[in-house]
């Protein structure tokens, strides 16, 4: 007999181990939930939060109680609201733009905080009470969840309304959460970052506030001392923005380090400029925001003069996020590099700051940031475009930073280098005059010759120690990576050869009428061409050891090629190009073109950079044996324009700043020059801003102007 079945409809019924599964998913571990309980004590008005441990010797007669002072709750709120997961009064409140009775802005919204209770014990008591309400009690053991096949609306509570209060007395209002029994151990080690956790929690340069949080715990008392630290007074380099909504950043610094001179400097830079990653022609998606970064120099001697420690530095480094004075976990912990600043380190480490040398905070507000939205677990911010552009600017700002810090690192190493040699010849005068007579040592004092030369010697004996110093972690860094380049290259280089080969044997295959296929034929000759160069050096014994031969050819078949092999970046941008007669030029063609190919490269990214008018300009000047590369991007400021050709100098969060020197090498390699041009000299013909860049070619057939 066939069996009968309802249509009727059905509900949904999850198992009471739902439960357990959400606290175990939801909350990473103990000092997240002891965070969260934390957070909603600030919801509530609350002005101290009380975290109290006891018994942490052993799991299972652990209690860890959190207490606050706020408003507390009535039955009902109770039932409906805190017995209720998920809930979305809090989030109701935000979209309404609604804010507590102190004008606090609520740090939950997704109602699952509450879970922290489970994460954190066996078994919890909550006991609250609001104004002019009743003391509510209410009892859960977490084990009653577990039974194999209950279900979630079959397990009970204890819920009691309380006629004469027994936690609170007349006039008291506020929620007390007793957990017990942990799930796992309380060791001193999670006693320890739970305290810098605690520690951090509030934005050190926050506003003020009327909040505070308290921890007691008497078998780990070196843990009670939760109060942020001086430690950002310490630093070595100072920076502080603001950005705008259109991605401006007003900023300033200061350099503090020990031997530099105390150099200030403010400034504005659009920072949708320098990213690269944000389009520029439309706002930015998250909102304004504050940036501030402190920043050490980690040596042992610049340490001990900042009166730090590395331990200490330890505890607090990273570049933290700070929603309305509150952190956001997880960006700023041990291991999360957010912003992928010790990626970007590795080649240029003593040009890059990374996580270990920094203590950053981000500041934002949930009214300026709304797109900024937490993920359910609470951990991050749901990645979005809002937090991709905010990522992308904050980098940017960190760029703006490195260059200042550069400039004030190398003029500081001089100064203690200089120092440094004074001191010593000094200290060799003064163990001579105690085993000389007066007169002994004036003479040798009256030595100018001798005096000056000592003087020089250790002068450029400290410098060499310095600069030595700061490479060595760069050596350590690429050392690794060269001994894989030299195997790699080796391989290549007979590849390139059996490439070039095989294209002269194609060319010579093709017949005048495939003008494209030949066209294309001259990019790939080209590229093998460049890919030989930059192996050469690579691999001094290997297939490709010959240098290029000098050829004789017109500048503008150059300038088609490098065009050519910026295709993908020009997309975007209109390329204008004007020739005052034909320009013959007799030197190895492939460095020709790689001066322009990075030329037209930078060129193109800056002019996309703004908003208006996307151009290249590219001028042939036969007159004067020049090629001009100009673009209508944000230009070249009078400061950068002293140093755009230095080793590891750029603006370009993803450059390794080292475009523009090869490119002025190769120019003096083949008898030419580079410069920048003074906006002045960009003639008439210029788009319009910008920066200009002026490609001086060899006249003579042996390569000399």
């Amino acid at each position: 007999m066939a069996a009968s079945y309802s249509d009727e409809p059905v509900n949904l019924r999850p198992r009471a181990r739902l439960v357990s599964l959400l606290g175990e998913q939801l909350i990473r571990d103990g000092a997240v939930g002891i965070l969260e309980l934390v957070k909603n004590g600030y919801d509530a008005d609350a002005g101290l939060v009380t975290v109290r441990m006891a018994e942490l010797g052993d799991p299972e007669l652990t209690t860890i109680t959190v207490s606050d002072d706020g408003c507390g709750m009535s039955p009902t709120q109770v039932r409906e609201h805190w017995l209720s997961p998920a809930t979305g009064n809090k989030a109701l409140t935000k979209a309404l733009a609604r804010r507590t009775p102190l004008g606090r802005q609520l740090l939950g919204e997704k109602g699952v905080g509450r879970f922290a209770v489970q994460r954190l014990g066996y078994a919890v008591e909550l006991t609250t009470r609001a104004q002019d309400e009743p003391e509510v009690r209410v009892f859960i053991d977490w084990g009653d969840f577990e039974h194999e096949g209950a279900y979630l609306d079959e397990i009970e509570v204890e819920f009691e309304v309380v006629k004469r209060c027994r936690i609170f007395g007349p006039g008291e209002t506020g929620t007390r959460i007793q957990m017990f029994g942990a799930r796992t151990p309380w060791t001193g080690v999670e006693m320890r970052r739970l305290q810098r956790m605690l520690r951090r929690l509030q934005n050190p340069v926050g506003h003020g506030s009327d909040f505070r949080v308290e921890l007691i715990c008497p078998e780990y008392k070196g843990c009670e001392d939760i109060d942020p630290t001086g430690i950002l007074e310490k630093a070595h380099y100072s920076f502080e923005g603001r950005v705008g909504a259109i991605g401006q950043l007003e900023w300033s610094y200061a350099c503090t380090l020990p031997g530099a001179s105390g150099r200030t400097s403010t400034g504005v830079d659009r920072l949708v400029d320098l990213s690269g990653e944000v389009a520029s022609d439309r706002p930015t998606r998250c909102g304004p925001f504050g940036v501030r970064l402190h920043v050490w120099d980690r040596s042992r001697d610049m340490m001990k003069a900042a009166e730090m420690t590395e331990r200490e530095l330890d505890s607090h480094c990273g570049i933290s996020i700070y929603r309305d004075e509150f952190r956001v976990l997880p960006y700023g912990e041990h291991g999360d590099d957010w912003l992928g600043l010790d990626a970007r380190r590795i080649n240029v480490p003593s040009r890059r700051v990374g996580n270990r040398n920094i203590v950053g905070i981000v500041e934002l507000t949930h009214d300026d940031n709304p797109e900024l939205r937490d993920k359910t677990s609470r951990e991050g911010l749901i990645t979005n475009g809002a937090f991709e552009d905010l990522r992308a600017l904050v980098r940017a700002a960190i760029t703006v930073f490195e260059v200042e810090r550069l400039q004030d690192r190398t003029a500081a190493n001089t100064i203690r280098a200089t120092q440094s040699s004074k001191t010593g010849f000094a200290a060799r005068l003064i163990r001579k005059s105690s085993t000389q007579d007066a007169s002994d040592v004036d003479a040798a004092t009256s030595q100018d010759t001798l005096d000056a030369r000592l003087i020089r010697g250790s002068v450029a004996e400290e410098l060499a120690m310095r600069a030595a110093e700061d490479h060595m972690e760069e050596l350590h860094a690429l050392a690794a990576t060269g001994l894989r380049v030299d195997r790699l290259g080796h391989q290549l280089s007979g590849h390139a050869q059996r490439a070039s080969d095989a294209l002269t044997a194609l060319r010579r295959s093709l017949g005048p009428e495939s003008e494209r296929a030949l066209e294309a034929l001259d990019s790939l000759e080209t590229t093998v061409s460049l890919m030989r160069n930059a192996m050469r050096d690579l691999v001094p014994d290997g297939a490709i050891r010959q240098s290029e031969r000098r050829q004789r050819f017109d500048i503008q078949s150059a300038i088609d090629e490098a065009l050519r092999l910026n295709a993908d970046t020009l997309t975007q941008v209109r390329v204008s190009s004007s020739a005052r007669g034909p320009l013959e030029v007799f030197t190895r063609r492939s460095n020709v073109v790689q001066i322009l190919d990075n030329l037209i490269g930078n060129a193109a990214y800056w002019s996309s950079a703004v908003e208006g008018p996307n151009e290249v300009f590219i001028d042939i000047d036969p007159e004067h044996h020049r090629v001009i590369v100009g673009d209508s991007g944000p230009g070249v400021s009078a400061q950068d324009r002293e140093r755009i050709f230095t080793p590891y100098f750029s603006r370009r969060p993803d450059s390794y700043g080292l475009g523009l020197h090869i490119s002025l090498e190769l120019a003096r390699g083949i008898g030419g020059g580079l410069f920048l041009m003074d906006p002045a000299e960009q003639g008439a013909d210029h788009p319009g801003g910008g920066a200009s860049f002026c490609l001086l070619l060899p006249r003579t057939r042996g390569g000399r102007r």
